[in-house]
């Protein structure tokens, strides 16, 4: 147990292991089954394909196809063969990050209308502002002039408090704050997304 824990494998990976290999043990054959009733037999039902997968990649584990739904699951008992399974690292923005010096900033713009805000965990505002950079493909300068013109609004201040909620409202956003440059402004309200009408500026 003391090697397997070594390979960095997760209880649910330890779990399948040892079903499939008592199996190997007390028959002398492998297992074969479809994947759902060995997560029945293990228990272990949330992530199971993954789990599978991971055995696999480390060399715990062989599978082979067996008619259409069914596996051949051949544990290797073999240890010194397996490869270690590197542990999976949360990505951290760098506090002089793009990302996180954006997260400091949203903090200071908001710290200027509530002068009490309770200091956040910018390495979570951080991740949230890479996501709109990197994932979303926001620009940096949209996302800067969005998030002032958010914190600075009479309605949308109290609801963009974070880089969470920018996000979720960011094209919304950004329509209005456009809008409202032009010269006619749509005010949520109940009754639609802009419901109430352009109002002149």
């Amino acid at each position: 147990m003391q090697k397997l824990l070594t390979r960095n494998l997760e209880v649910p990976e330890l779990r399948i292991l040892l079903v499939l290999l008592s199996h190997q043990l007390q028959e002398g054959e492998p297992l074969v089954a479809s994947i759902k009733e060995v997560g029945l037999a293990c228990g272990v039902y949330k992530r199971l394909a993954t789990s599978l997968k991971k055995l696999e990649d480390c060399g715990a584990l062989e599978m082979k196809q067996f008619g259409r739904s069914e596996y051949i699951y051949y544990v290797n008992t073999d240890l010194a063969t397996w490869n270690t399974v590197k542990p999976k690292k949360k990505t951290m923005p760098v506090q002089d990050s793009q990302s996180y010096k954006l997260a400091q900033e949203m903090f200071e713009e908001i710290k200027k209308a509530y002068p009490s805000a309770k200091e956040p965990s910018f390495f979570s505002w951080g991740r949230d502002m890479d996501l709109m950079l990197r994932v979303d493909g926001r620009k940096l300068s949209d996302v800067r002039r969005v998030m002032r013109w958010a914190i600075q609004d009479s309605f949308w201040c109290s609801n963009i408090r974070s880089p969470r909620k920018l996000r979720k409202h960011f094209e919304r956003l950004d329509i209005q704050s456009k809008r409202k440059k032009k010269g006619t402004y749509s005010k949520p309200s109940s009754e639609g997304e802009f419901g109430g009408g352009e109002v002149a500026l």
